[in-house]
């Protein structure tokens, strides 16, 4: 039973090889071979790089957001704004509103806010982040965001390694084609002459 698991097995490994043209057939031809040869190249080339480029792409890019995380939670904090008027004289639409609020310092700050959440009413509040200047800015970085960022930064690797080496391949491909179509025109030049006689 073990030899015939081997003989399967090696049935197996014989229809791959005539599959992906590893085979000495005679009908293949040298511009078949060196087609597989270009497309087994570039194969090779893009499983060789491009985990080495998406690792390395993805660690830079989570660094740079941990490196903004920690800078932002530490210059960024959230204080109690009320609104002391609705409307600004920048340009938005009518969720902008001027707004006051102190600093857990003492300090008082006033401030326009373009996209205040909800429509702004006098005299409501709504907590806002600010920066160490007391400008009003955005939340913190969050960690989801540099995941995501990083991810997208090994995507985008994976892309510009594999772009390339496909291009050279389709390249290769069209050339190969216009051989094999020649050589097909002349082996039928060929048979219509000889059948002709």
């Amino acid at each position: 039973m073990r030899g015939h698991g081997l003989s399967l097995m090696g049935a197996r490994m014989d229809r791959l090889r005539r599959r992906f043209g590893f085979d000495r057939n005679s009908l293949r031809r040298d511009v078949d071979r060196a087609q597989r040869t270009v497309g087994v190249s570039a194969a090779v080339l893009f499983l060789g790089i491009t985990p080495f480029a998406a690792t390395r792409a993805a660690e830079a890019s989570y660094e740079s957001g941990l490196h903004a995380e920690h800078r932002e939670a530490a210059t960024r904090h959230q204080v109690t704004a009320t609104v002391l008027g609705v409307g600004s004289s920048r340009p938005g639409g009518s969720n902008a509103a001027q707004v006051t609020w102190t600093d857990p310092d003492g300090s008082h700050h006033d401030a326009d806010i373009p996209n205040w959440q909800g429509r702004p009413i006098v005299g409501q509040t709504q907590r806002i982040w600010v920066d160490d200047a007391g400008r009003p800015t955005v939340r913190p970085r969050m960690r989801s965001q540099t995941v995501g960022d990083a991810s997208l930064a090994a995507v985008g690797a994976t892309v510009a390694t594999g772009t390339p080496l496909l291009f050279v391949y389709v390249l290769a491909r069209r050339r190969y084609d216009r051989r094999r179509y020649d050589a097909w025109d002349t082996e039928w030049a060929r048979y219509d002459s000889q059948r002709a006689r």
